[in-house]
């Protein structure tokens, strides 16, 4: 992996316009923790959101996110999981898309595992899948 450099040290940083104060999203079906586990000496944070909202022609569309990182603070091993889903729904139509994403991080590198699956209906009709270890 590699980080992108400033490409020139005498060209003067960019000046970036404040944010609002407050967030315009509504923090509703979010929920978020930090869990510290002191006999396996792990620290995790975990978030959740869910979110509904209407589609033309009468239909919904639903995107669900529930994600974890972790650390080992005893070997400094660390560890991302993420599940998402979106579904689009009409009289008659129901599609989803869902996924998932393993990354772990170690001494050596980088493991990193994606599923993805759609269906139509009950009916999966397509997957998807990708592994890869990226050495440091």
């Amino acid at each position: 992996m590699e980080l992108p450099l400033w490409p020139d040290e005498t060209a003067e940083a960019p000046v970036f316009t404040p944010g609002s104060p407050h967030s315009s999203e509504d923090a509703a079906g979010v929920t978020w923790s930090i869990t510290r586990d002191v006999l396996r000496r792990t620290t995790t944070c975990t978030v959740r959101s869910e979110s509904t909202s209407d589609v033309p022609h009468d239909g919904t569309a639903t995107e669900i996110y529930a994600g974890e990182v972790g650390i080992d603070r005893r070997t400094f091993a660390q560890w991302a999981n993420a599940e998402t889903s979106f579904r689009l729904s009409w009289p008659g139509v129901d599609v989803r898309v869902a996924s998932t994403l393993r990354v772990d991080i170690g001494p050596d590198g980088y493991d990193v595992v994606i599923d993805a699956d759609a269906w139509d209906g009950d009916e999966v009709f397509g997957h998807r899948e990708w592994r890869e270890h990226i050495p440091r």
